[in-house]
Order: C-alpha cells, then sequence, then structure tokens
C-alpha cells in the first residue's frame, strides 16, 4: 500500500519456498510471525554466518523479532483485521499458519492448494481447516498458484484428489506404495 510501512510477515512455515526471504525480513527490521513451533529453526536460519556471500542480514545485522501463533492469533490496525490460524490436520506442513480477513472473506495460503497440481495428497486439509475455525471464504489466495474463488479451489482440489487416488489404485494393484498413499481426503466418509 503505497504510503504504509511494511512492519510484519507472517510466514506460514518453514519449508525453504517459503522462508526464503526470512533474512531479509529481519535484516530490514520486520517482526515475524509464524507457527511458535518454527521460532527455533527461524532463530537458526538468522543466527547462521554469511562471510563467503554476505546476504541483507550479514551486512545489517538485527534481531529476530517473533511473535507466535499458537491456536489463532487476531491483527487489527484499526482498518483491517487479519486472523493467523494454526493449520490442523495438514500431513505436508505440521507446523504452520494460514491468514484469513474475515471483512473480505480472502482465504490466504501456502502449500494447502496449487490451481496447476496434477495431484492433491493433502485436499481435505483445507475443507477441514475451513470448517473447524468457522470460515467462509470467498476468495482463496495461494502461495503457490493463483488467486481463485472459493468455489473454483474446492472444484480444483475434488479433481485433483481424484487423480491421485487413481494414481493411488494403480500403484497398489502393482505393489507399489508411494508416499501420499491414501490421499488425506476425510470428505469421502461424509457423503
Amino acid at each position: 500500500m503505497p504510503g504504509k510501512k511494511v512492519t510484519e510477515v507472517i510466514v506460514s512455515h518453514h519449508h525453504f519456498d517459503h522462508s526464503g526471504g526470512l533474512r531479509a525480513a529481519v535484516a530490514r527490521g520486520l517482526t515475524v510471525i509464524s507457527r511458535r513451533a518454527n521460532e527455533s529453526i527461524f532463530r537458526e536460519m538468522v543466527a547462521r554466518p554469511a562471510p563467503n556471500f554476505p546476504d541483507a542480514l550479514a551486512r545489517n545485522p538485527q534481531p529476530l523479532k517473533f511473535v507466535p501463533v499458537d491456536e489463532h492469533l487476531a491483527l487489527d490496525d484499526g482498518s483491517m483485521r487479519v486472523d493467523v490460524y494454526h493449520v490442523l490436520g495438514h500431513l505436508h506442513m505440521a507446523e504452520a499458519v494460514f491468514a484469513y480477513i474475515p471483512e473480505r472473506r480472502i482465504f490466504l495460503e501456502g502449500d494447502f492448494t496449487t490451481f496447476n497440481w496434477d495431484y492433491s495428497w493433502w485436499g481435505g486439509a483445507y475443507l477441514d481447516n475451513v470448517e473447524h475455525y468457522g470460515l467462509d471464504p470467498a476468495i482463496n489466495i495461494p502461495v503457490h498458484g493463483k488467486v481463485t474463488t472459493f468455489a473454483d479451489t474446492v472444484a480444483t482440489i475434488e479433481k485433483q484428489v481424484a487423480t491421485a487416488k487413481k494414481y493411488c489404485a494403480t500403484s497398489a494393484r502393482a505393489a507399489v506404495y508411494p508416499a501420499g498413499c491414501p490421499v488425506q481426503y476425510s470428505r469421502d466418509a461424509a457423503r
């Protein structure tokens, strides 16, 4: 936003493609918001020296300012509220968070969905978290992929889950049991 200084960054989880800018954020003095269990790995990432290829943090050392998320953290600056929630029941990322903007009904996530995946091994986690926290998203904004409506997100997940299930069934018939099988999708029991 023009004229509004960035002061905080929400890091969904510790995987390199989500935490790769952590050192640069700390060098700028940003407060990092993430799941409490990520603090120790983030502190280690910030503490490592970079003598051969000095990055922003090596050139401008700053301490890690960290705000932990247990179950839920509400951020409100008077103009907008952002709720940060602990991700529940996700096989890919045990210690993760996602954000939700209730006024706009926007779900912001990393690694729940990717629109162009062929398979989704953990598709049920998205809807499980929406239901658990009583959310009503209209828009999904993923770290990977494109912005979609909630209905398009759910339709895409269901298509990806169906493809993954076919793959798992074919693999099982061949006595091959790849990681991800069986597919995490509890919706089947509810149907």
